[in-house]
């Protein structure tokens, strides 16, 4: 019968082992974020224009800092170690509205949450349905979005906004570019129809 430091010792043994087993370093997370168009990108349309960007739906399977990859028609993988910065609906609506004051040429842009401190000329508001991809395949962008009135909320616009980006190889920033692409696009989109729109 084994004395009571000998069965110590034992479990003492199995714990090490154990930590052993499982003691292997975990991958690093890498962090990821949505790039912007630089600063003045597209001549002055509208000078002055204030716009408030926000607030958006997203789909709650997104709204996570994990990137998210379609595997299949009905499947989605989350991956704990490739990352956004931030949540991927705040870093959505940062980065079309970072896009809409280059392409404007306006400082005056507030981001939801954000209150706006100067009178809003014109909202944009969106509804995301969809905003995800495939490494080495393509990332997709279905919004809807509606330009309204600064003032009275009256909608002036409501369209509907549909890409599919190439992603060039099965990396995460190949596809975190594709991602920067799909909002590029739809961002340019949305300064074309403010641009065709008088200021109220």
């Amino acid at each position: 019968m084994m004395s009571q430091r000998e069965l110590l010792l034992a479990a003492l043994a199995l714990i090490a082992l154990s930590l052993g087993g499982c003691g292997g370093r975990s991958p690093d997370v890498t962090f990821y974020t949505l790039s912007t168009l630089p600063p003045g990108s597209s001549p002055a349309a509208a000078p002055g224009i204030a716009l408030a960007v926000g607030p958006t739906e997203f789909p709650r399977t997104l709204s996570r800092t994990q990137i998210v990859t379609r595997s299949g028609p009905n499947q989605l993988e989350i991956d704990e170690y490739h990352r956004w910065a931030e949540p991927l609906h705040h870093g959505f609506l940062r980065a079309v509205g970072e896009n809409l004051g280059s392409l404007l040429q306006t400082e005056r842009v507030a981001i939801y949450p954000a209150d706006a401190l100067f009178p809003v000329d014109l909202r944009v508001v969106l509804d995301v349905q969809r905003f995800d991809g495939s490494r080495d395949g393509t990332v997709t962008l279905q919004a809807r979005w509606t330009l309204l009135t600064g003032s009275t909320n009256e909608a002036i616009a409501v369209e509907q906004f549909s890409t599919d980006k190439p992603v060039g190889d099965d990396s995460y920033d190949a596809l975190v570019r594709a991602h920067s692409a799909a909002v590029e696009e739809l961002s340019r989109a949305i300064a074309a129809r403010i641009r065709a729109t008088p200021t109220p």
